[in-house]
């Protein structure tokens, strides 16, 4: 690494997120620190800063030499002096082909960062692709690893560019038109609930009769009542919000203090026809 660096040439080290990253991050920043090297390192990802600041509070969980050493020294391996933490690519582009080493992710080189600066470094032959770990299968990191190496692989680049003439105009044809779906299906939707409740309504409000016949038969077996016999309910209405009929309820709200319920005295006293009753009796 050292070499390709001296000669003027960039390394790349394909690494995921979190996990293995952090152990390379500690030995580069080591060894840096050992050897009095000037090229930067950087550690390019999405989360690159979330992930260093969160490790920072969880040394804990690290080796025992990590673990030791701060409660010594008070040193947290992870305040990086040799690491510059980067969430974009803006700040490798000023350095140009200045040499430098990133930690780029993802590690399989099929997407994200790695991906695109590997395609930026492999034009040039003294640059270095340096892989921590076995790719998976059938990815780009897997099929450079193979013994020999390829002479030539065919990458695919892709990128976001904004609709312009006819696919702008076929996109917003196909926007309108699913907005004009959504809009009717809500409508019909709203419909039915209001016709399933006018009709809840309709049938709550008559009043509902018991068959003859089931009469008949319950005064047959026993039953003292005789004859038809209407059953009106009054006050079954189905509320317009409720999902079924409701008998009408109303909350009886009292005052309330310090002690409980604030009572009336009028209602505990017996008025005096009932007092001459009781009397009488």
């Amino acid at each position: 690494m050292v070499k390709v660096l001296s000669s003027g040439g960039s390394v790349l080290l394909p690494v995921d997120t979190a996990g293995r990253v952090l152990e390379l991050l500690l030995i580069m920043e080591q060894y840096w620190a050992q050897r009095h090297l000037v090229y930067p390192i950087y550690f390019l990802t999405n989360v690159s800063t979330s992930t260093v600041d969160f490790v920072k509070s969880f040394l804990e969980w690290m080796s025992d030499s990590i673990s030791k050493s701060f409660e010594h020294t008070r040193d947290n391996a992870f305040l990086l002096r040799h690491v510059s933490l980067i969430i974009n690519k803006e700040e490798l582009e000023k350095l140009g082909d200045a040499p430098k080493v990133v930690l780029a992710s993802m590690s399989s080189l099929e997407v994200g960062f790695s991906h695109d600066i590997f395609v930026e470094m492999a034009n040039e032959a003294k640059n270095l692709v340096l892989f921590t770990e076995k790719g998976q299968f059938g990815t780009l990191a897997r099929m450079l690893q193979v013994d020999p190496p390829p002479k030539a692989v065919k990458v695919t680049m892709s990128k976001r560019v904004p609709l312009v003439g006819d696919e702008l105009k076929a996109y917003e044809e196909e926007q309108e038109r699913i907005k004009k779906e959504e809009v009717l299906k809500a409508s019909i939707s709203k419909e039915k609930e209001l016709k399933a409740s006018h009709e809840s309504n309709a049938k709550a409000s008559d009043p509902m009769v018991v068959d003859a016949s089931s009469s008949r038969k319950s005064s047959n077996a026993g039953s003292h009542v005789g004859g038809n016999v209407d059953i009106l309910i009054d006050g079954f209405v189905s509320p317009v919000t409720s999902i079924a009929p409701m008998f009408p309820f109303f909350e009886n709200t009292a005052d309330w203090d310090d002690f409980g319920e604030v009572i009336n005295p009028d209602d505990y006293m017996m008025k005096q026809d009932e007092m001459d009753n009781n009397m009488m009796l």
